[in-house]
């Protein structure tokens, strides 16, 4: 599963495409960890071609939320629209949080 991350000085993206699962958490956790080290107030990843997910994902898309919020820091999301499978993935496991801020527009 490839993540792209794409510079800038004030926004880090991160492009996910293709499966979100634990077999794919330590290239996940190495985007996520270079995303916060970038020091960007804004942090977005693009979730647009996202495939499939598990429980991991959120787990790390939730840490991330918080790591960059105790640093004064935000995330966003983008590519996900409010009847993507995902959301209704995350609300089954208590996990819709994982996905706030996230809308469908790219």
């Amino acid at each position: 599963m490839p993540v792209t991350l794409i510079n800038d000085t004030t926004i880090q993206t991160l492009l996910v495409v293709g499966p979100a699962t634990v077999a794919e958490i330590d290239e996940l956790g190495d985007a996520f960890r270079s995303a916060v080290a970038s020091g960007a107030p804004t942090v977005r990843v693009d979730l647009s071609g996202l495939g499939k997910l598990d429980v991991t994902f959120l787990q790390l898309l939730v840490s991330l939320r918080a790591t960059l919020a105790r640093a004064g820091r935000s995330l966003s999301c983008l590519g996900l629209g409010p009847d993507h499978p995902a959301r209704r993935q995350a609300a089954a496991l208590g996990l819709s949080a994982a996905f706030d801020g996230c809308g469908g527009q790219r």
